[in-house]
This record gives structure tokens, C-alpha cells and sequence, in this order.
């Protein structure tokens, strides 16, 4: 295959993708009565606290389309393909809304196509930005040839999501009421005593790497370390407190040891960054430095989509995975 043909061929997975997610389980009906209705329906603007979390998997799912058709684009073209791309996820967006006019059991709505649209402009947007900026930077001072800050912001937003809504630890508490602070209250009244049994060992693997890169960021611009490295943890430490503080004003659970074993990690990443850096660059160069990362990078996200480790042998169980609405990006935080 030549490599347009490999663009295309990524841009064609990408979209089926998104129609498997939009059009999964949609129950066609041809009654045209109904389906005018339903259209007249999606015209009607109006906005619930459930349309926004509906919006940013609008938005999750068609940046990523936006993202993949900038990416693929010949080099040299990706700013002019940003309009292509926009018009696709409008085209794409208008024609899944229109197909859910026809389904009992799907909404279709307005709201849709323009959380959709946008979606797909900001991710050929960012794509964009940031293929220019990794051109600008040819040639600049990097340990692994691309600029440290497309690893340190990636992993550390990772970081701080799973701060945010922690894997299997996301369920609302029954029966607690009140405004977000006497949720808050309570859920911390809930998270004593504490227990070893809570300590979530994995989180360690997890966040220590986003200290780690952040001293390698640091150390990028050519800035010293040592009186950094205390700071970055600290700053870690403040980030993952108030993440898990933000959804216990949702009513989840809060656990002081999966907060401390978070900051705990950053910090010691940030510590083995700012000791062992040096060491590790002098012992690893050119191309044993770049398979050394990569290896090192695929390892950590194995145990990020691994989680929580526990092996499945139940065939069922295993043909059950590969559903639908597993291409639905926030789908078990929706439903949350």
C-alpha cells in the first residue's frame, strides 16, 4: 500500500468507528408520522445537566475524527484539510442525526451536531497546532526527539482524569443528599477509617511517571532540578487532592489512601526524575534511547488498559467485551 492509500485506510476506520458508536442499536422504523415528529423534536433547543455530559462524548468521539483526518493528511497540507474536516463532521453528524429520526429508542438533536462539528474542528485544530509545533522544534535541545510536552501533558491529563473518576470507584454512595458540600461532608466522614485494604498499589506504576516527565520538562528548557523536584510534587500532590475532592461533591466515594498514594507516587516519580535522569541519558543513546522509551512508554499503557489485572477465562464473558457500546468514548461515565 502507498502511503495515501494508508491515510485513507485509517481515515475509513476511524469513521466507522464513529458510525458504530452513533448508529449501534438504533431499531429503524420507516413510519414517516413518527419521524416527523422526532425531527421536529431535535429542532426544539433545550439543554438538561445530562445534555452536557452527552456533549463531551459528542466532542471526545468527533475530535477524534478531526484528529485522524489531520494526521493523515499529506505533510505540509494539515492546516488547509482543518475546513475538510469540519465539513465531514458536519455532513457526518447531520446524516447519523437525520437516521435517528427514524429510531424509537434514539434521540436526535441539534445540540448534537453542533457539539459534534465542534468536536471535529477542535481536534484538527489541536492535531494541527501541534504537528507545526513538533516541525518548529526540529532541531531543539530533546531527550527522545519530540518535544517532552507532548508526553508530559498527554500522561499527566490521563493522570489527573483518573483522579477525576477513579476505575471502579465511580458509583455514587446510596441514599446522600444536600448540595455538593454536605455530599462532600459526608462521603468524608465515609472515608475513615482507614484501611490498607484500600490502598491502590497499582496507582503507584500509574502516576509516578507524570512526575518523572515532568522533571524531564523541566530539564528540556534547561532548567536545574533540584530545588524542582519538591515543587512538582507538592503541585502533583495539590492537583490529586483536588480531584478526588471534586467528585466527592458528586456524592463518589472518597478514599484518603488512594489520595495519598497518588501524591505519594508523583513525588517519587518527580524524585527518580530528578536523580536518575542523567544517569539514564548517559547510559542510553541515539536509537537504544528511543526503544528504551517506547518500550518503557507501551509497558505503562498495557497496565493503564489492563486494569485491574484480573484475567478472564469464561468465553462468554470474553465474547461479551466486543459490543457496540464499547466504541462509545465516556459511556459508563454517562451512565453514571
Amino acid at each position: 500500500m502507498t502511503q495515501r492509500q494508508h491515510f485513507l485506510a485509517g481515515r475509513a476506520a476511524y469513521l466507522a468507528v464513529v458510525l458504530i458508536a452513533t448508529l449501534s442499536d438504533l431499531h429503524f422504523s420507516g413510519d414517516l408520522a413518527a419521524a416527523s415528529r422526532r425531527f421536529a423534536r431535535a429542532l426544539t433547543f433545550s439543554l438538561e445537566w445530562r445534555d452536557a455530559v452527552d456533549g463531551l462524548r459528542n466532542v471526545a468521539l468527533f475530535a477524534g475524527l478531526g484528529g485522524v483526518w489531520v494526521a493523515t493528511s499529506l505533510p505540509g497540507r494539515e492546516q488547509n484539510e482543518i475546513v475538510r474536516a469540519t465539513l465531514l463532521g458536519l455532513a457526518v453528524s447531520i446524516t447519523v442525526e437525520g437516521l435517528q429520526c427514524f429510531s424509537p429508542v434514539r434521540t436526535a438533536s441539534l445540540v448534537d451536531v453542533t457539539t459534534n462539528t465542534v468536536g471535529t474542528l477542535g481536534g484538527a485544530l489541536t492535531v494541527a497546532l501541534l504537528i507545526d509545533t513538533l516541525r518548529r522544534a526540529k532541531g531543539a535541545r530533546s531527550y527522545l526527539g519530540i518535544p517532552a510536552f507532548v508526553l508530559t501533558g498527554s500522561y499527566g491529563l490521563a493522570a489527573l482524569c483518573e483522579a477525576l473518576t477513579p476505575l471502579f470507584h465511580s458509583e455514587p454512595l446510596p441514599n446522600i443528599d444536600g448540595g455538593p458540600l454536605d455530599r462532600l461532608g459526608i462521603v468524608l466522614h465515609l472515608a475513615l477509617p482507614l484501611s490498607w485494604a484500600h490502598v491502590p498499589w497499582l496507582d503507584v506504576p500509574l502516576f509516578a511517571p507524570a512526575g518523572f516527565l515532568a522533571i524531564m520538562l523541566r530539564r528540556e528548557f534547561g532548567l536545574e532540578t533540584g530545588r524542582v523536584w519538591p515543587a512538582v510534587a507538592f503541585l502533583g500532590a495539590m492537583l490529586v487532592l483536588a480531584g478526588h475532592g471534586w467528585h466527592g461533591l458528586a456524592g463518589l466515594p472518597v478514599r484518603w489512601e488512594a489520595c495519598m498514594t497518588d501524591a505519594c507516587a508523583i513525588g517519587l516519580g518527580a524524585w527518580a526524575g530528578h536523580y536518575w535522569l542523567a544517569s539514564l541519558t548517559q547510559s542510553l543513546r541515539g536509537a537504544m534511547r528511543a526503544r528504551a522509551a517506547i518500550v518503557s512508554y507501551a509497558a505503562v499503557l498495557c497496565l493503564w488498559g489492563l486494569r485491574p489485572l484480573s484475567l478472564e477465562t469464561r468465553g462468554d464473558m470474553i465474547r461479551g467485551q466486543f459490543s457496540a457500546a464499547r466504541f462509545i468514548p465516556l459511556a459508563s461515565l454517562a451512565e453514571r
